[in-house]
């Protein structure tokens, strides 16, 4: 199966950039998974994930990081 991501990013004029993101199709293929329908529903109704975009919001929606180094 192909995967269908579908990313918005707005920069509007004295505002700060705002990024969404979708997955076309749900996350499950088992229609027992409470994941079946739950993107397909989301992308009926419009209702689109905002995303981190920003270096503020990336680091105020941070779950966790790794540091690597040499």
């Amino acid at each position: 199966m192909r995967n269908s991501y579908m990313h918005i990013v707005e920069f509007p004029d004295g505002e700060p950039v705002r990024a969404f993101t979708l997955l076309s199709h749900s996350q499950s293929t088992d229609p027992t998974s409470p994941y079946y329908a739950d993107y397909t529903q989301a992308y009926s109704d419009k209702q689109w994930l905002a995303f981190p975009y920003t270096a503020e919001d990336i680091a105020a929606n941070l779950e966790t990081s790794i540091q690597i180094s040499e």
